[in-house]
């Protein structure tokens, strides 16, 4: 450092006058003696100097102390940013992922509950078509004769018959009009017998129609011979013995009742029972499935399958409900998480927005 002028180089006229008296104290330079107020201007010169040396050490040390703090806040800065952006992305990232992930997620759920209404709404469209066109028939019935109302019936259970036994290898087929004979005739397989069917859809039962259809057996010698018709006399429904032998049957039972017939048709042709065997076998038959204890078993099977469409029919209900109820809480999960979505960005982005 360089020293100040007026104590590096002393000036070629010294402020004092040469070879003046003796003293303890001469000037280095000259040998002069130096007088007192000599003394407290070197004095005052040299703490002027050592002040500027401490003043000039300071301001050069305080000028590479801020840079190197400088320099330390801006590393650190920048590492913090990148190490916030490397969690920013990676936040975002993740939630991205998840977002899409409950966003697939809630769309199938509603894709699987669209389709139930959709599978249900069909279903009640079909049963309301259905019912309507039962309606209908029941209108024109009104208007057409006895015997032409007889005809929709014969089909219906024509086309019952069939699915179910035709597969057996059973021979299901339509008497012509004006012939003698059952309006269905049921041929089993392999030769083993034949069952009359006797179509009566009418609203009054007739003593008349046993009689009818118990001459229809003897001329055609089958093995039974059915009445099926919803019109029965008092005390009596879904299943009975006329006075005659001949049974008489709802449409509702007719799938069982000529299982049964069948069943015992089959049996008596594998055994080779005489015509007197067959009668009585027939007869105990027909007594067993009319009595009072086949009725209630009817009963309770018909009350089991109400109470089980009814547990059905409550239970999709609560389904219904419940798939109602899941699709309130997606929605409010839904709204819930896009909440925090936006709050986090805002305090990613910097912004002043305030988080609730």
């Amino acid at each position: 450092m360089a020293l100040p002028t007026e104590i590096a180089r002393p000036r070629t006229q010294h402020p004092h006058h040469p070879n003046g008296l003796d003293t303890e104290d001469l000037c280095p330079l000259c040998g002069s003696k130096l007088t007192a107020a000599m003394h407290a201007t070197i004095a005052t010169r040299q703490r002027s100097y050592a002040e500027g040396i401490e003043r000039t050490i300071k301001e050069r040390f305080e000028r590479q102390a801020k840079a190197e703090v400088a320099k330390a806040v801006g590393e650190a800065t920048r590492t913090a940013e990148a190490k916030l952006k490397a969690i920013r992305d990676n936040q975002q990232g993740t939630i991205a992922a998840r977002v899409k992930k409950e966003q697939e997620a809630a769309a199938k759920r509603v894709a699987e509950a669209v389709n139930a209404e959709r599978t249900k709404g069909l279903a009640e469209r079909l049963k309301l078509t259905e019912q309507l066109g039962d309606l209908r028939r029941r209108v024109e019935r009104q208007d057409r004769p006895a015997g032409a109302i007889g005809e929709e019936g014969e089909l219906d259970a024509f086309a019952l018959l069939t699915d179910k036994f035709t597969p057996e290898g059973d021979e299901i087929t339509r008497t012509k009009k004006f012939t003698r004979g059952g309006d269905i005739e049921h041929r089993i397989a392999n030769g083993s017998g034949l069952i009359l069917y006797e179509i009566k859809n009418h609203q009054t039962y007739q003593s008349k129609w046993s009689i009818r259809a118990k001459e229809n057996q003897q001329l055609a010698q089958a093995d039974h011979v059915v009445i099926v018709t919803s019109a029965f006399p008092a005390n009596h429904r879904e299943l009975m013995l006329a006075d005659n032998g001949v049974l008489v049957v709802s449409p509702s039972r007719l799938p069982a009742v000529a299982t049964w017939l069948r069943t015992h048709t089959i049996r008596s042709y594998t055994l080779k029972l005489s015509n007197q065997h067959r009668q009585d076998k027939s007869a105990r038959l027909y007594s067993f499935m009319t009595s009072d204890r086949v009725a209630d078993r009817w009963d309770r099977m018909a009350r089991t399958v109400k109470r089980m469409h009814e547990s059905l029919r409550a239970e999709r209900a609560a389904h219904d409900r419940a798939w109602s109820d899941r699709t309130d809480q997606l929605d409010v999960l839904t709204t819930i998480r896009n909440d925090f979505i936006q709050d986090l960005d805002a305090i990613f982005e910097g912004t002043e927005k305030e988080v609730s």
